[in-house]
């Protein structure tokens, strides 16, 4: 009986989150290449980043995840909230903008245990490749 109310809340849980939440998203992933592309003098290819400053990401089911970058960066943890729009979308938000509540609108591409995101920014495009740990 106490199963049936567990996986009951769990499940009312799920169905009172705004939005949709992609499942195979939920987990932790550590970087293993970046791509830098635009008119700026990018690169437009991918780059492998090294184990020692591999960042990752973790996704809850609650819709919130966080950024820890690698002990040898100077850079601190961001956080925030996450939705998933449609199949190749993402609407974030980060306490590492001047505006934490900004959503800002990121394509993602998972596929089995890689995860593709796309920030646009001001010079180009850059995408972080994650592999789920």
């Amino acid at each position: 009986m106490q199963r049936i109310f567990i996986i009951g809340f769990f499940c009312l849980l799920l169905a009172c989150k705004k939005g949709k939440t992609d499942l195979g998203l939920i987990g932790k992933w550590r970087i293993i290449e970046s791509y830098s592309g635009g008119p700026m003098g990018a690169c437009n290819c991918w780059t492998v980043v090294p184990s020692a400053y591999a960042e990752t990401i973790e996704f809850d089911v609650l819709g919130h995840y966080t950024i820890k970058p690698s002990l040898l960066s100077s850079q601190s943890p961001c956080s925030g909230r996450y939705q998933v729009v449609d199949a190749s979308t993402l609407k974030m938000t980060s306490s590492c903008l001047a505006e934490p509540d900004l959503e800002m609108s990121h394509q993602y591409s998972l596929d089995g245990n890689i995860l593709i995101i796309h920030y646009w920014i001001f010079e180009g495009e850059i995408r972080r490749k994650y592999i789920k740990e």
